[in-house]
């Protein structure tokens, strides 16, 4: 039972990690990107039910009105032959011809799908901007955010070099003013890290949240392409 066991948890943290390994491995488009938040957009399916909801109100258009039945139920006959009790004396079924009153409703209810339709359209040139929007951002804050961290692994060298002569002939020993002046430079140089990590942060969280993705989801983007 304990082998048993042992296999049970094996094999799912085998898959937890393929799990992992598979998110890790997603690289995300712009085509990736729409269609991911054309899948999970409350808009997107409520206009899909909608324009649902407008044909089946032409497949009722083009039905006829169902009949009505009038049963007449009294104790005539039951008063005439002193049998008491009550009894069906009439017995009725109409039918309505609706025949021109359907083609007006089929007519309304095709105008009411082509406006579903062009409504549909309408969110989901809506998504596609909005989506774009949010990839591009991320891949902007991200591109900043890794030059900020290479300017202040660049400030931090330029204060291990000016603090040891070594072996190069070039690096000499900096005054105190100097040695202050790289210290500003550092000091600016983490703070941008911290804004520009801030910024990303928060662009890949809104990008997460409009495609449904975990807070904890990985992000691998596409490169950002110079114009």
């Amino acid at each position: 039972m304990k082998n048993i066991l042992l296999i049970l948890l094996l094999c799912s943290d085998l898959a937890y990690s393929a799990l992992l390994s598979s998110k890790a491995q997603i690289t995300w488009s712009l085509k990736a990107s729409i269609e991911r938040a054309l899948k999970v957009s409350p808009e997107m399916k409520k206009a899909n039910a909608e324009i649902g909801k407008q044909k089946g109100k032409l497949i009722q258009a083009g039905a006829w009105p169902n009949p009505s039945i009038n049963i007449q139920v009294d104790n005539e006959i039951g008063l005439d032959d002193s049998s008491g009790g009550f009894d069906a004396t009439e017995f009725s079924i109409s039918q309505a011809m609706p025949l021109r009153r359907l083609r007006h409703q089929r007519k309304q209810a095709k105008a009411m799908i082509s406006s579903a339709q062009a409504q549909r359209q309408h969110q989901q040139l809506l998504l596609e901007y909005k989506v774009a929007q949010r990839l591009h951002l991320l891949q902007l804050t991200k591109s900043k955010f890794k030059l900020a961290k290479n300017r202040q692994t660049q400030a931090m060298a330029y204060q291990t070099n000016g603090r040891k002569r070594g072996n190069d002939p070039l690096i000499r020993y900096l005054t105190r003013l100097e040695i202050m002046r790289l210290n500003i430079v550092l000091q600016a140089a983490n703070q941008n890290v911290e804004v520009a990590e801030g910024k990303y942060n928060e662009a890949a969280a809104s990008f997460k949240a409009l495609l449904g993705l975990p807070i904890d989801h990985p992000i691998n983007l596409i490169p950002l392409v110079a114009v």
